[in-house]
């Protein structure tokens, strides 16, 4: 006879919390995602996004840092 699955106890497994980052449009202020149109990985490390907003059109650029010494790898 072929042994079932265990079953997962949900309120047993360990928790992990990410850090979320919300964008805003510098704009209309809205926090829908925008649509991002270029992408490009500068010299230093950070990364530059051309996006436009979803909700007013506005374009803008999103420049992401390296934060040194400060990536958080989770274990699964």
């Amino acid at each position: 006879m072929e042994e079932q699955p265990q079953r997962i106890r949900w309120t047993e497994v360990p928790i992990t919390f990410a850090p979320l980052i919300i964008i805003r449009c510098p704009e209309c202020k809205s926090d829908r995602k925008p649509v991002i149109v270029n992408t490009t990985t500068e010299d230093d490390g950070s990364i530059t996004r051309r996006c436009i907003c979803r909700e007013c059109g506005a374009p803008s650029l999103l420049v992401l840092e390296p934060i040194e010494n400060k990536v958080q790898f989770l274990d699964f």
